[in-house]
């Protein structure tokens, strides 16, 4: 496994989890309006990572933002 796929794989679990927590706290009113948008930001900058690799045949090609991403997922 590439180095870029496996941090690929990193952030995507990380966003799994962050999805996770905020399906739970939301309905039960524990996950504010700054929490929405800190994860809103995450996943889009994971679905820029998702595009480009899709657009490049399987290659993550910034590696930059998808550390970024999964440093957040990781620090949430």
């Amino acid at each position: 496994m590439r180095n870029d796929d496996r941090a690929l794989a990193v952030a995507l679990r990380g966003a799994q989890w962050a999805l996770d927590d905020a399906a739970y706290a939301i309905p039960s009113g524990q996950y504010g309006p700054h929490q929405c948008h800190e994860l809103a930001g995450i996943l889009e900058r994971l679905a820029v990572v998702l595009r480009e690799r899709g657009r490049n045949h399987g290659r993550t090609v910034d590696a930059g933002v998808l550390a970024d991403a999964a440093a957040e997922l990781a620090s949430g």
